[in-house]
């Protein structure tokens, strides 16, 4: 299974353990085995993403 995060408009930080992953406008993200994580706005600005889950048949 695959994640991605693509960030639509906007900015978004992702925390995932101690790692912190800064995207901004048509960035994506490719996510690592499913665990706790953190989607966070920090600006004044509305922030749009799409969470895809891709799977092999």
């Amino acid at each position: 299974m695959r994640q991605l995060i693509w960030v639509l408009s906007g900015s978004l930080v992702f925390l995932k353990g101690s790692a912190r992953h800064e995207t901004e406008e048509g960035d994506c993200l490719e996510l690592g085995p499913p665990s706790d994580c953190v989607f966070k706005n920090e600006s004044a600005a509305p922030c749009t993403y799409a969470v895809a889950i891709l799977s092999n048949p």
